[in-house]
C-alpha cells in the first residue's frame, strides 16, 4: 500500500508539472493577441490620419476654387472701372476691388494653413507607418518565440506523459481510475 501511495505521489508530481507546462502553453495565444492589438491600433491610426489628409486636401481644393472665383470677381469689377463716369463711382469700385482682394487674401491664408496641415499629417503618417512596421515586427518575433517555446513545452509534456505512463504501470487500473476522478 505504501508503494502505491508513493507511486501516486510521483504521478501527482508529474501531473502538476504537466499542468504547469500546459498553463504556460495557454498563455502564448494571449500574448500574441495583445501584440496583434498593437498592430491593429497602429493600422487604425494610419487609416485615420490618411482620412484626415484626404479631408484636408478636399477642403484645400474647395478653397482654391473659391480663390479662383474670387480672382475672377476681381477681374470683373476691374472691368467696371472703365464704365464708371464719376469719381464717386470710381472710388466705390476701387473699394469693392480692395474688399474682394482682402477676401482672396484670407482664402490664400486658409489654403496655406491647410497645406501646412497636410504636410504635418504626412509626416505623422510616416511616423505611424514606422510604428506599425515596428509593431508588425514585434508580432512576427513574438510568434516565432511562441512557436519555439511551444515546441519545447510540448516535447517536455510528451516526456512527462511517457514518464507518467511508466510510473503508473505498477498501479491497478481501478486505483488509477479513482486517482483520475479525484484529479
Amino acid at each position: 500500500m505504501a508503494g502505491i501511495i508513493e507511486t501516486l505521489r510521483k504521478i501527482q508530481g508529474i501531473d502538476a508539472e504537466i499542468a504547469k507546462l500546459k498553463a504556460e502553453l495557454d498563455r502564448w495565444p494571449a500574448i500574441v493577441a495583445e501584440k496583434n492589438k498593437d498592430v491593429e491600433n497602429a493600422r487604425k491610426a494610419v487609416e485615420e490620419k490618411a482620412a484626415e489628409i484626404k479631408a484636408t486636401k478636399v477642403e484645400a481644393e474647395g478653397q482654391e476654387l473659391k480663390l479662383k472665383s474670387g480672382e475672377a470677381d476681381v477681374g470683373k469689377v476691374k472691368g467696371n472701372l472703365l464704365k464708371v463716369k464719376t469719381n464717386r463711382e470710381y472710388e466705390a469700385v476701387l473699394k469693392e476691388i480692395e474688399g474682394l482682394k482682402a477676401e482672396n487674401s484670407v482664402i490664400e491664408e486658409k489654403i496655406i494653413g491647410l497645406l501646412d496641415r497636410i504636410q504635418s499629417f504626412e509626416t505623422e503618417i510616416r511616423e505611424l507607418k514606422a510604428e506599425q512596421k515596428r509593431a508588425e515586427g514585434e508580432v512576427a518575433e513574438q510568434q516565432k518565440q511562441a512557436r519555439a517555446d511551444c515546441s519545447e513545452i510540448e516535447a517536455e509534456i510528451k516526456v512527462l506523459e511517457d514518464r507518467r505512463r511508466e510510473s503508473s504501470t505498477g498501479v491497478s487500473s481501478d486505483v488509477l481510475d479513482q486517482y483520475e476522478r479525484i484529479l
